[in-house]
């Protein structure tokens, strides 16, 4: 048996400012509701003490659950958690408006690394995604910083849009 072990770790990882953006369209029920809630509280369990996170449930629009960004420990997001899981999920989802909630979020006073996270399917029914949207939305994404990533989860999932954003 050998048990090795490093000498230098390095330095401990930036605190990281993540926007979470959580599909409360009527997509979202059943056990995809479930495993999606499952997958934020064991994503939001995963954050460090210094990063902060801010909550938004999207469907037609993107409704703050958090009155901005908060520790992810805190008692302000397990009461974010529980606006969620009392939220009913119904309509469609406006992946525009979604993103745009996100942008919108990040202040220029924040010099943490920025991340958007969204769990959902990805399906922008609400709103026909056209590629002069897009390509603005994407543009405004790469200016504020924001690395994007994704929980493809529903019936059905656009996996070439959450691909793209991710890209």
């Amino acid at each position: 048996a050998l048990s090795l072990k490093p000498d230098n770790l390095g330095p401990p990882a930036a605190a990281h400012d993540v926007v979470v953006l959580f599909d409360t369209s009527a997509s979202q029920a059943g056990m995809y509701r479930d495993d999606a809630i499952a997958a934020l509280e064991a994503m939001v369990g995963t954050f460090g003490p210094g990063d902060r996170v801010k909550l938004i449930a999207v469907d037609l629009n993107a409704i703050p659950l958090t009155s901005g960004f908060v520790a992810p420990t805190s008692a302000e997001m397990q009461q974010a958690l529980r606006k969620l899981d009392l939220r009913t999920p119904l309509g469609s989802t406006d992946m525009i408006t979604a993103l745009q909630g996100a942008i919108d979020s990040f202040g220029p006073e924040s010099t943490n690394p920025r991340s958007v996270v969204y769990i959902g399917d990805g399906v922008s029914r609400a709103s026909v995604i056209e590629s002069k949207e897009f390509d603005t939305i994407v543009k405004d994404l790469v200016a504020s910083r924001a690395a994007v990533s994704s929980m493809a989860i529903g019936p059905s999932r656009d996996g070439r849009l959450l691909a793209t954003l991710a890209n």
